[in-house]
């Protein structure tokens, strides 16, 4: 889904490990992760060896089973007994916007995250990327800071803000 994505969303969700921008050995070894934190015994896994790669994921299908969108929460914590803190995506596909689709994605990762004892969840976004930002109001997300130039897509450089929410 993320590949069929317009630039200019891409340009609001681009993270390295999900799009095909550069196909490394680190990217590889995040697909795995993404995978492993699927299944609740491979999860609990890498949980206990490598914590920092553990994924909390969501995927939203249509009717047909075609992926519409999709959440992540990855652990920033690197010992498990830190608390810990993650970090946000959501995306959803172009033309199903506007659908309820990404509160609901987002909500369902607020839930799967106090379930897995995260007490506090951030997430950076564009400035220009109003919705985004209205969705993370509406779900109670406040302003951390501004960060002028703080993001890089394909070499231009993006004001982005960081928000966050305690659990």
């Amino acid at each position: 889904m993320y590949d069929s994505l317009s630039e200019n969303s891409k340009c609001f969700f681009h993270p390295g490990f999900i799009g095909f921008e550069s196909i490394t050995f680190n990217w590889l070894l995040a697909q795995f992760a993404l995978a492993a934190s699927s299944f609740n015994f491979s999860k609990q896994l890498l949980i206990r060896f490598f914590p920092f790669a553990a994924l909390l994921t969501v995927v939203s299908t249509d009717e047909k089973g075609h992926i519409i969108g999709f959440g992540f929460v990855k652990r920033k914590s690197r010992r498990l007994s830190e608390s810990c803190i993650g970090e946000l995506g959501i995306c959803v596909s172009d033309n199903n916007r506007g659908r309820g689709i990404g509160t609901h994605l987002l909500v369902t990762l607020l839930e799967l995250a106090k379930k897995e004892q995260f007490y506090k969840i951030y997430l950076t976004v564009l400035c220009k990327n109003a919705n985004a930002i209205y969705l993370y109001e509406k779900c109670g997300f406040k302003l951390e800071r501004k960060m002028p130039e703080g993001d890089i897509w394909r070499g231009n450089r993006f004001d982005s803000l960081e928000w966050s929410i305690y659990l």
